[in-house]
């Protein structure tokens, strides 16, 4: 079964690439920490003709959001931060805050968002959308952006301060709405901490875990493995020079440490993180987090009348809670386990979690707004053959 999978994995991927949806990609199949089999097509770099490889590096833009997830979980269990505190017991600045109307009037909230409304996207906050709340916050990053690229940006904190100005798209906790909640909770965690967020991370997660590739920047002596990101535009696949959500070229230390998007990492070192969430918490011994947290990833969002509102094709069968999708129901999402959980990102990198039968799927690519969510039921299929 194992190279039959690597055979019908290896012509998928070689289909999207002649096809010209990627440059080239990355998959790889755990189960109970062990490599069942991986496969990599394709180019990191298409006009330098540099192949992909294992080591390539890749941004993994809202797969950050699952570390995120977990290292804010570490100090809930730690009893450092509490789901049902306010945002503004950390960052006062959200004390206050307004909603905009569907008359396009600022309304004042009634509630104040919670720290589980950030972990369930039922803040209120929004990215920078094409909609009049979301034209608020572009407005926001447009501000800094050129700063920003040169490094002289806002940091993790502050950009949560200008956040705290924009208003709300709904009274928090009545609706779902994807946005900046995960970059809100890495400002709370440097409060709690008291220490930069990507100190912390590397504190509690990247160090521990061998995670020795991943980060928020490229440093000197590894940026020939940064693979090229690109945009489909006109048929064609072109390099994309331009960043969003207060992102950089990655080539230097940000000021702003994004927890919902800016993470730089490989296959092999979120397969580190990804096989200690599918083994319940623990790795190479050391336990990480309970099971209590992992029975909660598994659960996704309790508030099913919020449902409605997951309406994206990634979404169908699947709720959502933590910064992640859980997997409810296979007559709608397909074959996998209930209580699967997991994220993608932006540029197409996916993970998958099944910590009942300790199995772990990854994916990566680069490709900016890549939304194929049939390829990545295609890859699924396959590698759950491959398992059976």
């Amino acid at each position: 079964m194992k190279e039959k999978a690597i055979e019908s994995m290896r012509a998928l991927l070689r289909r999207e690439i002649d096809r010209e949806n990627m440059p080239g990609g990355l998959f790889a199949l755990f189960r109970d920490g062990q490599e069942v089999f991986s496969v990599v097509e394709g180019m990191a770099d298409l006009k330098k003709n540099i192949p992909l490889r294992r080591d390539s590096l890749f941004r993994v833009y809202s797969m950050t959001k699952p570390v995120t997830s977990v290292a804010a979980m570490m100090l809930v269990e730690e009893g450092k931060l509490r789901l049902t505190d306010n945002v503004s017991d950390y960052l006062p600045e959200f004390r206050h805050m307004n909603r905009l109307d569907p008359s396009g009037k600022l309304v004042p909230c009634e509630r104040q968002i919670t720290v589980w409304n950030l972990f369930t996207m039922t803040s209120g906050l929004v990215y920078p959308d094409p909609d009049p709340v979301g034209s608020y916050m572009q407005r926001c990053f447009d501000a800094f952006y050129d700063d920003n690229m040169a490094g002289r940006g806002p940091t993790t904190r502050k950009l949560a301060e200008l956040v705290a100005r924009q208003p709300l798209a709904f009274e928090p906790g009545s609706g779902w709405r994807y946005g900046l909640s995960a970059d809100v909770l890495g400002a709370i965690m440097e409060v709690v901490s008291g220490m930069r967020f990507g100190e912390f991370l590397q504190q509690r997660l990247f160090g521990p875990l061998g995670m020795a590739d991943t980060g928020f920047y490229v440093p000197e002596g590894k940026t020939d493995r940064l693979t090229k990101l690109y945009k489909y535009e006109d048929g064609h696949l072109l390099v994309d020079e331009k960043r969003h959500l207060g992102l950089t070229l990655c080539l230097s230390a940000p000021s702003f440490e994004s927890g919902g998007a800016g993470l730089i990492s490989t296959i092999d070192d979120f397969a580190r993180f990804g096989n200690m969430l599918a083994n319940r918490g623990v790795w190479n011994g050391r336990r990480y987090l309970s099971e209590d947290t992992i029975r909660r990833f598994q659960g996704g969002l309790p508030e099913n009348r919020l449902l409605p509102a997951l309406d994206w094709d990634t979404m169908v069968g699947y709720d959502y809670g933590y910064l992640m999708r859980a997997l409810r129901d296979n007559s709608k999402a397909g074959r996998g386990a209930i209580g699967e959980f997991g994220w993608d990102g932006w540029t197409g990198p996916y993970m998958s979690v099944d910590a009942d039968n300790n199995v772990l799927m990854l994916f990566m690519m680069q490709v900016g707004g890549h939304r194929e969510w049939s390829l990545i039921r295609e890859m699924r299929d396959i590698a759950l053959d491959a398992l059976e």
